[in-house]
Parts: structure tokens; sequence; C-alpha cells
């Protein structure tokens, strides 16, 4: 199931800085809010750097956009970081920030009985996760073209058992998807993070200096309310790290 109830532009520069996903077209001098600098990839016109003024000017480095959903899926064992973290024999909903190409959203769904609510804000990643689930034949998942950084999650307070922020964390308002996460989670909640290793090595992933590290997810979690619980080892993906963060309840 696909939901449109609030279809956003293409083009829109500041949620491309946000997001990092690299599909939107380069800035134009002062388009930006006041900001650090950041990487903008454009999968048509390369890499640009937007400074603090908004100026954006061809940059080298590697794209951190999106790349083919094979070579996506390359880096990953969705199956066994998800088990790692605790994403299994569930009875509740879990929400996921980013469904990107689907990757975690259809094993996500064979590990509970409830809902996926699968969340993104780009329209082509909403309808390849779509069409996946599609041809899965999966019936436990709701796909929300959604800005979720300004817009929050659309979902009840305490109505979710599991939360998914992946490769998401280094958008400029981290505090804010933290605390739609500890809002939408019920007191027995969990929530799993897993981000791209500090280490220029790794085959893809934003900018060095805007990737967190586990410690810094663990300090703006519990800043919000979390209670840590424990760092995972994530099989089959070298390039990653993985936490999980727990309510306080639990």
């Amino acid at each position: 199931m696909i939901r449109n109830d609030r279809l956003t532009p293409s083009f829109k520069v500041p949620r491309a800085c946000r997001r990092n996903r690299g599909i939107h077209a380069p800035p134009l001098r002062g388009s930006l809010p006041r900001c650090r600098f950041l990487m903008v990839p454009t999968p048509w016109l390369g890499t640009w750097a937007v400074d603090h003024r908004g100026i954006a000017t061809v940059a080298k480095g590697r794209d951190s956009g999106m790349p083919s959903a094979e070579q996506w899926e390359s880096y990953f064992d969705p199956a066994g970081i998800l088990d790692s973290l605790g994403c299994h024999q569930l009875s509740g909903d879990v929400v996921e920030f980013g469904c990107g190409y689907g990757t975690f959203t259809i094993p996500a769904a064979q590990r509970t009985s409830g809902t996926v609510h699968a969340l993104d804000i780009e329209p082509e990643m909403v309808a390849a996760t779509a069409s996946r689930i599609s041809q899965a034949n999966v019936k436990n998942v709701v796909v929300d073209q959604r800005d979720f950084v300004v817009d929050g999650t659309g979902r009840a307070p305490h109505s979710a058992s599991f939360v998914l922020l992946f490769n998401i964390l280094h958008i400029e308002e981290p505090a804010a998807l933290l605390q739609e996460a500890f809002r939408v989670l019920h007191p027995r909640g969990q929530l799993g993070i897993i981000h791209w290793n500090h280490d220029p090595r790794t085959p893809r992933g934003p900018p060095l200096a805007i990737r967190p590290h586990p410690q810094q997810c663990r300090s703006w979690g519990e800043r919000a309310g979390f209670k840590w619980a424990r760092e995972v080892i994530l099989p089959g993906s070298p390039w990653h790290w993985g936490i999980v963060l727990q309510m306080p309840h639990c």
C-alpha cells in the first residue's frame, strides 16, 4: 500500500542537504539558509560543495547519493542485521525512517505480525519499495511518501514496537528524528541504529565530517529519553556499526 497524503516537490534543496541522498539539482547562489559546509551529490551534475552562504561549486569526492539497488544491497545482510538488533519475532508495528529501495522493509515485515510503516521523502524510493512488496506479495507494509524530518511520522504515540534509523543520523537535525522515534515507541519498544563506519575506506556513505559515531548517537538518544541497551556486531556488514537503544521502562 502506498500513501501520498503530502506529495513533496522533487526540487527542494534544503531537504537534499538534510538527507544528503543526492537526487536533487544543485542550489543556486543564495538559495540555502545558513548551514555548515555540505556535500550535495547530484546524479547528473556530479558532487557540489555548498558552503554556509549557500554558494555551490563543483567538488571532487566520492558520491554519497544512492547507487543502484544491486550495488547498495551488496553492502548489507538485511536479515542478519535485523536479527542482531533484536528486530525479530515482534507482535507490534515497525517504523522505518527512510526505506530507500526497501532493502530492510520486507525482512522487517517477515519478522513481525504487526505492520511495517516504511517512510521516505523521495517518490522514486517509495515506488521502488512498493514494487518490491507487491512482487513479494507482502501484505503487512504501508509505504508512505513523507518528509518525516519536518512533519514527523504521522504515527500515533506509543504505537510501535521497533524503530529503524539506518544510515540517516548524519542529517542536520538528528535530535528531531530521535525525539520522534521516542514519541512513537511503546514503553517496551526498541530503537535500532546503524551507520557507515567513520573510515575513508568505506565504499559509500556521506562525508566523514558528518558521519556520526556510535557514542555520539548514544548521547543524542539518551538526551531524547532513551536508555542504552547494547552495541552489536552486524553480520555480513563490515562497513557499518550498530547500536540498540530502548525505552526507559524496559
